[in-house]
């Protein structure tokens, strides 16, 4: 992963509705193929971590995230709910 600080960017892809909000998924791992991470727009090298995070009832349907990103999603999910 390039992007040090991801949460400015996480945080504006949530605002803008492109990652999506929802606390109910799927989570899976395994390792990147250079797709895009959704959290930061980063390639997700074949080195890195990536987790497939699933939603059943929402348009993004799948997102992808470096291992780096998927705890400032949750942080900022949680940070929403105050």
């Amino acid at each position: 992963m390039e992007e040090e600080q991801p949460r400015p960017e996480i945080r504006a892809r949530l605002a803008s509705g492109r990652l999506p909000e929802r606390r109910r998924y799927r989570l899976f791992a395994g390792y990147g193929d250079g797709s895009l991470c959704d959290g930061c727009g980063c390639p997700i090298r074949t080195m890195d971590v990536l987790y497939e995070i699933v939603f059943e009832d929402t348009p993004q349907g799948i997102i992808t995230l470096h291992r780096e990103c998927l705890p400032v999603w949750r942080g900022e999910l949680r940070d929403r709910e105050r």
